[in-house]
């Protein structure tokens, strides 16, 4: 949660880079209103069998999926040159445990209306996800499966990667942990964010319940 408004993306700036972040977590369809909903947390005792994990990220969509948890970012950076290490990320649960990278996957920003500001992204509601398979494997994507085609993009252990100026730059985070319960709260930093050739300090992150888009065309 950024500001007074819940949202399932984290929006910050640091030393002039701007970055959003959104864990891929569980999609719950309300049969009610017919709704799709990107649901992180809820205080509402749900069937859950309502809840879905995207396809996108994971094998096996169900609930209880032991597949990795994913994390993206999205950086822009402006007028100045950053190096992200992925693997510096840290993720702490509600119980206090703390856990670490295990890859991550170098992708492309999710391509949007040319007059959309970058946060917009995050509350826009046009898109479920920050990130995209780059070409020409986006479409092989679709018909072969995301996370079969995601292993392309896959670097185990991965190095810090500069950004250049001006650029919009995507990355997915690997966890080796199954995706945190969607009822549950979490924080995320980033320890391994340099801008200008300086290390920037990056206030962790919190995802609270019932925080959620609405991406009902």
């Amino acid at each position: 949660m950024v500001g007074r408004k819940r949202s399932p993306t984290g929006r910050i700036a640091a030393g002039g880079v701007d970055v959003l972040v959104q864990p891929s977590n569980a999609i719950r369809i309300s049969q009610q209103t017919r709704h799709i909903l990107l649901v992180f947390n809820s205080v509402h005792k749900i069937n859950q069998e309502e809840y879905r994990f995207p396809p996108f990220y994971y094998e096996n969509s169900a609930l209880g999926t032991r597949d990795p948890f994913i994390v993206e970012f999205l950086f822009s950076t402006g007028n100045h040159e950053a190096i992200f290490n992925a693997m510096a990320v840290v993720l702490e649960d509600d119980n206090g445990s703390k856990h670490h990278p295990v890859s991550v996957y170098a992708l492309v920003p999710t391509p949007v209306h040319p007059r959309m500001s970058f946060y917009d992204r995050a509350i826009s509601g046009r898109s479920s996800f920050l990130c995209g398979i780059p070409e020409p494997d986006a479409d092989l994507a679709f018909h072969q499966g995301r996370p079969t085609v995601l292993k392309k993009y896959e670097h185990k252990p991965a190095d810090p990667v500069p950004l250049g100026k001006g650029g919009l730059y995507c990355f997915a985070v690997k966890f080796g942990i199954p995706p945190l319960d969607p009822r549950s709260t979490f924080t995320i930093t980033i320890n391994g964010l340099s801008v200008d050739g300086q290390k920037v300090p990056v206030p962790g992150i919190s995802f609270v319940p019932d925080a959620y888009i609405d991406v009902t065309p």
